[in-house]
């Protein structure tokens, strides 16, 4: 069988060296600290390099990898990104104060926009374009929240190993004290053009990459999925969603999906996926995730139940031949409080 312990780097966050280039400041709405705002760093190009989420005074800071022309974007949940005007960025940190516009986000009436037909862009209707941004707003502030653990929690984390047809065979469970770590793996969304989403076999097992906030940003996925708006059923309910899938079959392996908002506020509430073209040998909807969202006051968003499931194979065989699934979830039980921010 192959080694459970490899395929749990599914679970391990992607970490980044920070560097001198920085740009430190307060981030401010008519001269009232914005917390929980997600603070990008965008380099001539246009490419995300760096991000951050400002604490609950506005404070923030984000360096980059080199010294050069950059802009700093800002995010915050229920209102439009805004971005600086280029700032160059040398050996050191550069003071920075940010006084962003009260701009809410207004949907356009959200109704049904196609029917039977794959929209990719630039065809995305209007609702659908406004709620794919949010979402990526959201899924950014949540990756945020979560990475940079200053939101202390209790809650309880599970490993299982799973058999061909997701009988549990085996479970280890263990207390989450303090800190809640981010369940999935991800790659530049640059990267994930090129290799994929599920890596090269080695040693008998395989990396597999889930989708992140910047994916929804990159002009490859927009240009090569479809998306969709979900509306609310029954009438009155303010559960509203974006679905995406792969413009057309392949057998590289992909994902599809839904990202599931309020529409009252625009908070992020869920992530839902599962990876596809994987072969004939993993069933179609075995292999995948699903991420909910707590609200936290002032706008932060906090994972707070999980389960993310890969395929485990035999690939000495001809063709693979699975032999199970590790699957790893938990929950958040009860927030703590914060930590300061560094």
């Amino acid at each position: 069988m192959p080694s459970a312990r490899r395929a749990l780097t599914l679970l391990l966050p992607l970490a980044a060296p920070l560097t001198a280039q920085s740009v430190e400041g307060v981030a401010s709405t008519r001269g009232v600290p914005v917390g929980y705002a997600l603070v990008l760093l965008v380099d001539s190009t246009g490419r995300e390099i760096g991000s951050t989420l400002s604490d609950g005074d506005g404070h923030f800071a984000v360096s980059a990898p080199a010294p050069g022309s950059h802009r700093v974007a800002v995010r915050r949940i229920g209102h439009r990104a805004w971005i600086s005007e280029p700032l160059v960025l040398g050996g050191g940190v550069q003071p920075l104060a940010l006084d962003l516009p009260e701009d809410p986000i207004v949907l356009p009436d959200l109704r049904p926009e196609a029917t039977g037909r794959c929209r990719v862009r630039p065809a995305l209707g209007a609702g659908t374009t406004a709620l794919l941004d949010a979402a990526r707003t959201g899924l950014g502030v949540a990756e945020a929240t979560t990475r940079l653990g200053r939101i202390r929690v209790a809650g309880e984390a599970r490993v299982r190993l799973l058999d061909p047809s997701l009988v549990s065979v085996s479970e280890d469970r263990s207390t989450i004290a303090g800190r809640v770590d981010w369940p999935l793996a991800t790659l530049p969304p640059d990267s994930v053009a090129l290799a994929g989403f599920v890596g090269p076999v080695e040693n008998g097992t395989r990396d597999y990459f889930g989708p992140d906030a910047r994916l929804f940003a990159a002009s490859w996925f927009l240009d090569t999925h479809c998306f969709d708006l979900v509306l609310p059923e029954p009438p009155g309910d303010t559960l509203v969603a974006v679905s995406f899938q792969p413009e057309r079959s392949s057998p590289r392996p992909d994902v599809r999906g839904t990202l599931w908002l309020d529409r009252r506020t625009l908070g992020f509430l869920r992530l839902d996926f599962r990876w596809t073209g994987l072969g004939a040998w993993v069933p179609g909807e075995a292999a995948g995730g699903d991420l909910s969202f707590l609200p936290l006051p002032g706008g932060g968003l906090l994972l707070r139940e999980w389960w993310v499931r890969i395929p485990l194979a035999d690939y000495l065989t001809r063709d693979p031949r699975l032999v199970g699934f590790l699957e790893a979830g938990g929950r958040v039980t009860e927030v703590l409080g914060t930590t300061p921010a560094p």
